[in-house]
């Protein structure tokens, strides 16, 4: 089911953005590295989105419309 493949895709990369950020906090990288691993983080999700708001399924749809504002 492709809705399954999409929110597979967002948490996963939901779970890379809370792994960067523990990271951090955890002084194992500092921001200047923190950035640099959400900039894919950031891209991948907002390309998730994008593709959100083509889905059939109204619910993703509207979640990923509310999100990308």
């Amino acid at each position: 089911m492709p809705e399954s493949a999409w929110a597979t895709g967002v948490f996963t990369q939901i779970d890379a953005l809370f792994g960067a950020w523990h990271a951090f906090r955890a002084g194992t990288t500092d921001r200047a590295g923190l950035q640099a691993a959400l900039r894919p983080i950031q891209q991948a999700l907002q390309d998730a989105l994008a593709a959100g708001t083509r889905c059939r399924w109204y619910k993703i749809t509207g979640l990923s419309q509310e999100l990308r504002t």
